[in-house]
């Protein structure tokens, strides 16, 4: 069947974009991405001895809001966008200029392209700094340290009496 052949044809290069657009957008981002997880550039060597030690982040020290954290991912699509739309072309003559035709369109293609390479920079991100260096994005354990194992203070209201 011509048309199921074409369809996997068009799945397999929108494939290949995709890969090839995340590499360059990965390359061009450095650890910006970690950073929004609490990575701050320090390479740590973490001690099995406190894995299965939890503890409450201080109510004296802020963490960090979620309408922040959204702005700072809000700022890395941004960047994606712009790489996608300036600086980044596919290395396969064939899907060069099915790339450009896609840029030169105002179908929404390149934003939707640019979600996707977002989100799997932040998974890839996200995975990374919680696994490697333990930190959390909203800056639980102060100084980024284990911040996978504390838990975020819990503020509960109870009524004196019950509803009846």
């Amino acid at each position: 069947d011509e048309e199921g052949a074409s369809l996997d044809t068009f799945e397999e290069d929108a494939s290949r974009i995709v890969d090839e657009a995340y590499e360059y957008c990965h390359s061009r981002m450095g650890d910006n991405a970690l950073r929004l997880f609490g990575y701050d550039g320090k390479d740590r060597q973490l001690s099995d001895t406190n894995l299965g030690v939890v503890s409450v982040h201080p109510v004296d020290q802020p963490l960090l809001p979620k309408s922040t954290r959204g702005r700072r991912e809000h700022l890395v699509f941004t960047e994606v966008e712009r790489v996608l739309k300036d600086g980044f072309v596919p290395q396969d003559e064939g899907l060069k200029a099915e790339y450009e035709a896609l840029v030169q369109e105002e179908s929404g293609s390149i934003c939707m392209l640019a979600r996707a390479i977002h989100s799997r920079l932040l998974k890839a991100a996200l995975l990374e700094t919680a696994s490697r260096y333990q930190t959390r994005g909203d800056q639980r354990g102060g100084d980024g340290a284990n911040g996978c194992h504390v838990i975020r203070p819990l503020s509960v209201t109870v009524p004196a009496l019950p509803d009846s």
